[in-house]
């Protein structure tokens, strides 16, 4: 059995106040609600990708309990998630994000052309002998 770690927006990099990074600290007051003081943006809290399509469609405007449950819910399957690195801004986490993408797509295309390679490779250790001994049978020596 596989145990996996919960990822929520509190562990994304894309949580931003008025356009900038949310703190570690600032994610907690929002989380945690009223028993710590809230940033005094709170009201400018969302996702830096776009990724709240239950809040942008439930409140018309903020709404500390929606906020909450955007962070609190789980980003297992958010094709936006990417770890959060406190002091990166969300536009940094997005080049980063980019960069491992492209760093995947690299070493598929590497393996992809091993893997093809090794079967053409092989291919050949076959058919070369093969070809020998049918030009040796053809051909009058």
């Amino acid at each position: 059995m596989v145990f996996r770690k919960k990822r929520t927006c509190q562990d994304c990099g894309f949580p931003t106040l008025g356009g900038r990074e949310a703190q570690r600290a600032d994610r907690i007051a929002l989380v945690t609600g009223a028993s710590v003081p809230l940033p005094t943006d709170w009201q400018t809290a969302q996702c830096h990708r776009g990724l709240w399509i239950n809040y942008d469609l439930t409140y018309a405007r903020a709404n500390l309990e929606g906020i909450q449950e955007e962070l609190k819910r789980s980003r297992r399957d958010c094709p936006g998630f990417f770890r959060y690195e406190s002091g990166f801004s969300p536009a940094h986490h997005l080049d980063l994000q980019q960069k491992v993408r492209d760093q995947k797509q690299q070493l598929r295309v590497g393996l992809l052309t091993g893997i093809v390679g090794g079967g053409v490779g092989a291919l050949l250790i076959q058919a070369v002998p093969a070809a020998f001994r049918l030009l040796r049978s053809w051909w009058p020596w």
